[in-house]
C-alpha cells in the first residue's frame, strides 16, 4: 500500500466522510432523545396487536437494548449501507470517468498497490465514520441519560456491524 495514494484518496473523498459523519452522528445522537416519546407512544396504545408482536416489551424496557434496536438492528446498518456504496461505487469507476488512472497507472506503482491503497482508504473512512457516530451516541447516552447503559455489548455489536458493512464495501 502507498501512503501516498491513501492520502489521494482521503483527499477526495473527504466530502463524503465529512457528509456521511454529519449524517450518522445526527442520527446516533437522537436516539437517546426518542427514548421517552417512543416508550411513551408504545405504553399508551390499549392493544398493540401485531405490532406487540414484533416488538417485544424487554427492547423497550432497557435502555440499552432500545439503542441496540435503533442503532445496530436499524438505522447504521441501514444508513452504513447507502454511505457503503457511496464510498465503493467511485474507488475504481472515479479513477476511469476523470482520466486519471492512466497518468496513475504510467508510474512505478503496481496496480495491486492503487487497488489495495484505494480499498484500505475507503475502509478506514468508513470505520471513520462508525466509530466517531457510535462513540457520539454512546456518549451522549452516558452523560444525558440517567439509565446505564451497557458500553460493552454496543461495541461489541458496532463491531459485528462493521464487519458487516466492510464486507458490503468490499463486494462494491
Amino acid at each position: 500500500m502507498s501512503m501516498t495514494l491513501i492520502a489521494k484518496e482521503f483527499r477526495e473523498n473527504r466530502w463524503k466522510l465529512l457528509v456521511g459523519m454529519i449524517v450518522m452522528t445526527a442520527l446516533s445522537v437522537s436516539l437517546p432523545l426518542m427514548y421517552d416519546a417512543i416508550t411513551g407512544i408504545y405504553e399508551e396504545l390499549p392493544d398493540l396487536g401485531l405490532i406487540g408482536e414484533l416488538i417485544p416489551p424487554q427492547i423497550l424496557g432497557s435502555f440499552s437494548a432500545f439503542l441496540w434496536s435503533q442503532w445496530n438492528a436499524k438505522n447504521l446498518y441501514q444508513i452504513g449501507t447507502i454511505v457503503v456504496i457511496l464510498l465503493g461505487m467511485s474507488t475504481i469507476a472515479g479513477e476511469i470517468t476523470g482520466k486519471p488512472i492512466s497518468f496513475l497507472l504510467t508510474r512505478p506503482i503496481s496496480r495491486r498497490t492503487v487497488f489495495l491503497s484505494k480499498v484500505a482508504a475507503g475502509v478506514i473512512i468508513l470505520w471513520l465514520i462508525i466509530a466517531v457516530s457510535t462513540g457520539a451516541m454512546i456518549l451522549f447516552a452516558v452523560f444525558s441519560r440517567p439509565e446505564t447503559v451497557e458500553i460493552g455489548r454496543l461495541l461489541i455489536a458496532t463491531l459485528i456491524t462493521g464487519v458487516g458493512l466492510t464486507t458490503i464495501y468490499l463486494f462494491t
